[in-house]
């Protein structure tokens, strides 16, 4: 959702989400009928995303992993997940001829608010999920 179009003071403003809504078992052999494991039945993010004429940019997205059956034996399922990532950044095209080259360059968090995590593999073993990390980028894409 543009929603600059929709209201011309918030031009630069859009928003996004996603969602999954699946059913996945295992179509034959000895488990056939159960569900696939490390599958989850809904996923999906959300986001809010702003960019001004300058090349600024800036996204927020939330992310959700439900939960999901890890054994076909004991129905046992890894907790759900939500994270929250966060990236700023400068994206400018510059022309060259007849193509164009779209600089890109940014910071960005995953997982920005380190909420732990964990998945269960096994029977009584949890491991960590992806802690809060932080990257920059520099990227160069040219347009013909």
């Amino acid at each position: 959702l543009d929603a600059g179009q929709a209201f011309g003071d918030l031009d630069g403003l859009s928003t996004f989400a996603t969602a999954t809504f699946q059913a996945s078992e295992f179509g034959y052999g000895p488990n056939e009928g159960k569900a696939t494991l490390y599958v989850p039945k809904r996923s999906g993010n959300a986001g809010i995303r702003y960019q001004d004429p300058s090349g600024f940019y800036g996204v927020v997205e939330a992310h959700y992993w439900g939960s999901a059956p890890y054994s076909v034996s004991d129905g046992e399922h890894t907790p759900a997940v939500k994270t929250v990532d966060v990236r700023v950044g400068w994206r400018r095209p510059v022309p060259l001829g007849n193509s164009s080259v779209d600089l890109d360059i940014s910071a960005a968090s995953k997982n920005v608010l380190d909420r732990e995590n964990y998945l269960r593999r096994g029977a009584d073993s949890y491991v960590p999920g992806r802690p809060r990390e932080f990257y920059g980028s520099a990227s160069a894409t040219i347009r013909f």
